[in-house]
């Protein structure tokens, strides 16, 4: 049985996580199996696909001892039937979003600190790697609630519970 699933952007594709650690993606109409994955360490979250619907992002927990944290971002290119890429993270990811071009991903950190002067940040990775690009403040207090990229990839949108909303530049 499934327990987590999203569909594609074109509604075509269906992400789905069943109890233990084996995610499929399935034809939306007939539902027969595309690909399969089975991570076999932690359980693993169906998050969101890319415009395109050739990525998908999962999110998953692995404890480690050396980090005393264990969240990470997988980003399966699940046509290409390889293992998907392993994003470690030392804090939480609490929204995700991929550019428009399908090229990176961009995540919400969590505070890794009780400073609650110290604003929120957005990491931005790149799909095919998994490699860090760079990190972003986004000036929010609060906990990001949502984001989005702008349609030409210059700007990310955040929404906190601050109840304020902030465009913040790629660049």
């Amino acid at each position: 049985p499934s327990y987590a699933w999203t569909a594609s952007p074109q509604g075509d594709l269906l992400a789905c996580s069943e109890l233990g650690s084996t995610y499929t993606v399935n034809d939306a109409q007939s539902l027969q199996q595309i690909a399969e994955y089975n991570n076999r360490i932690t359980s693993v979250t169906p998050k969101i696909f890319s415009n395109d619907g050739e990525l998908l992002l999962l999110t998953g927990y692995e404890f480690n001892p050396k980090t005393s944290s264990g969240h990470q971002l997988y980003i399966w290119n699940f046509r290409s039937k390889q293992k998907p890429i392993i994003v470690p993270h030392d804090g939480g990811y609490l929204s995700f979003a991929f550019s428009p071009d399908s090229t990176c991903v961009v995540a919400v950190d969590e505070r890794l600190t009780n400073d609650s002067k110290k604003p929120f940040t957005l990491g931005i990775w790149n799909t095919s790697t998994g490699e860090r690009l760079k990190t972003i403040s986004t000036g929010h207090q609060s906990k990001i609630q949502g984001l989005d990229w702008s349609a030409d990839g210059s700007q990310i949108a955040t929404a906190s519970m601050d109840g304020t909303i902030r465009l913040t530049s790629v660049e």
